[in-house]
């Protein structure tokens, strides 16, 4: 089911206090105005406290919005209680009961909406589902006896799978699921959710505050910030064409220059210059075109893949290279102009090569 948002904006007024100065009122979410496809994966992108879970809680009706409107294919569903809405929520805190065995949690949706299912056809869905995630071994455990990705896989079963399969839900929300697992069982929970939402003919919209989580599960990718939309397309649009700073320093690593600093480079009416590791290539010979720039390097740093070494540039300004080797002394510089990223003095791209 597609998703459209027009003009949505949800203000929180300020608290009023008997003594000193009152809270002022916050716009969690200001005049947003986009569509999440249907039957695709949309992962809301942003930092913490930029309005990503306000947005979801609005979206499935939790939270009323100030101004705007909400549509499900095309239909405003502005007054509709959420459980009318055809939708599941899994949200950051996951809550179980804490009498309840694993099988019985994930059987919550089946038994309290179907209550005249049998116990055996209720194991079987149970059964089918536990196979699919890797949890037949727990169902018999309580959730204090179940370890982080195992309490994880559960929640997906029973509040995701489990309304997916058996009621046609048209959407799923995941809100930042996975921000308090550790590097390896979120990796390990990506790529689960990745064929999960490969098999699933529903709208998913996944927000998380972790880039790589966004490139891997992302379709369709909406950064924000401060409540508003920054852009919204794939995840290489972004990364290659970021059309505010903003969005440039929050996917990859980039180097952020104001277009004075950068010495044999034309900037024109840039205002800042965006130059990500990759596109800076070091060299000991001096380039027969004069294109290259004298650097000292401060300090190279072993990352596995590649080597990340710090330059310092005659002018003092500092830039980052990727290489294949330890670097010390003097290098020539060489930057790739046409990668480079342009942006006027509010933030905004300019859309020229150099």
């Amino acid at each position: 089911m597609e998703i459209g948002i027009r003009n949505l904006s949800v203000v929180f007024p300020g608290r009023q206090r008997f003594w000193g100065p009152s809270d002022p009122a916050v716009t969690a979410v200001d005049n947003m105005t986009f569509t999440i496809p249907r039957n695709k994966t949309t992962v809301i992108f942003g930092e913490s406290g930029c309005g990503k879970t306000t947005l979801v809680r609005v979206l499935a009706g939790i939270q009323p919005p100030s101004s705007g409107t909400v549509l499900f294919g095309g239909k405003d569903v502005q007054g509709i209680a959420p459980k009318d809405r055809e939708l599941c929520l899994l949200s950051q805190s996951i809550a179980f009961y804490p009498h309840l065995r694993v099988w019985q949690q994930v059987a919550l949706w089946l038994t309290t909406r179907r209550p005249w299912l049998s116990h055996k056809e209720i194991m079987k869905c149970v059964d089918a589902i536990a196979e699919k995630l890797h949890i037949e071994s727990i169902l018999g455990k309580f959730p204090h006896e179940l370890s982080g990705g195992e309490r994880q896989r559960v929640a997906i079963a029973g509040k995701v799978l489990v309304p997916a399969i058996h009621f046609g839900v048209k959407i799923i929300f995941l809100d930042e699921p996975l921000s308090a697992l550790d590097e390896k069982l979120r990796v390990e929970i990506q790529e689960l959710l990745k064929l999960m939402f490969a098999e699933l003919e529903t709208t998913i919209v996944h927000v998380t505050h972790n880039q790589f989580e966004a490139a891997y599960l992302a379709d369709t990718i909406v950064v924000m910030n401060a409540g508003s939309v920054e852009q919204v397309g794939t995840f290489c649009d972004i990364y290659e064409r970021p059309q505010t700073k903003f969005v440039a320093e929050s996917v990859g690593s980039i180097t952020m220059l104001k277009a004075h600093e950068l010495p044999l480079v034309n900037c024109q009416d840039a205002h800042f210059v965006g130059i990500r590791p990759q596109h800076v290539h070091v060299t000991r010979s001096v380039t027969n075109n004069g294109s290259g720039i004298r650097a000292e390097v401060v300090k190279s740093e072993f990352l596995g893949e590649y080597i990340l070494v710090t330059l310092k540039l005659e002018n003092g300004v500092l830039l980052t290279a990727h290489t294949r080797d330890m670097c010390s002394g003097e290098y020539t510089v060489v930057i790739e102009s046409e990668c480079m990223h342009f942006f006027n003095a509010e933030g905004v791209r300019i859309n020229r090569k150099p």
